[in-house]
């Protein structure tokens, strides 16, 4: 029985520790929104930020890309309903966003049909919608491949948008998690 129980114990301790090293290799950044409180995000430590905010209270995009080179470029646009609309943020209004600005995209992607997935989370359900797109004639040097959604965050919907060279781009599993775990906050945070 000592056995045993020791042997429980030791599997919940790896458990906690492959937990804390995951968590170790992201950061917490803090954006404000004005007028909005802010948005954090958990995001590689090594990503590169920047805001730009756009006169008259319009939505903030914040733009990531790696340490160095250019093997992505992610753009996400935080986004409000100045009626304060509580379906803003539904499932059933982002899958329309997403399906309509999908369907808009298909005349300059290789394929015919939008290919969408939902994106759930237990205990949440459908939080975001994506679909990724290759581009029919990328210009030389730009990327040939795109992947688009939004996902829910209290009262935000992040429209992003990821551009890879690679259709499985090893950028694409962080910024999945990163938008699926944001959260809005109150205040605008100091840490970034």
């Amino acid at each position: 029985m000592t056995a045993m129980l020791r042997g429980v114990l030791v599997v919940g301790l790896v458990s906690c520790l492959a937990g804390a090293a995951s968590a170790a290799g992201e950061v917490v950044r803090s954006y404000p929104i004005p007028g909005h409180g802010a948005l954090e995000l958990k995001l590689p430590p090594d990503w590169k930020d920047s805001v730009r905010q756009p006169p008259h209270g319009l939505p903030p995009t914040l733009e990531f890309a790696p340490p160095s080179g250019k093997a992505f470029d992610l753009l996400v646009t935080v986004m409000w309903s100045p009626k304060k609309d509580p379906k803003f943020t539904a499932p059933e209004t982002i899958k329309d966003v997403v399906l309509q600005t999908g369907q808009g995209q298909l005349s300059q992607a290789v394929e015919k049909e939008l290919p969408w997935n939902p994106i759930t989370m237990e205990g949440r359900g459908t939080i975001a919608y994506i679909y990724t797109l290759t581009d029919k004639a990328p210009a030389p040097g730009s990327f040939e491949y795109m992947t688009q959604g939004v996902f829910a965050a209290g009262e935000f919907q992040l429209s992003f948008t990821l551009l890879t060279h690679e259709k499985k781009s090893a950028a694409l599993r962080p910024t999945l998690k990163a938008l699926a775990t944001a959260r809005q906050t109150q205040r605008p945070g100091a840490a970034r």
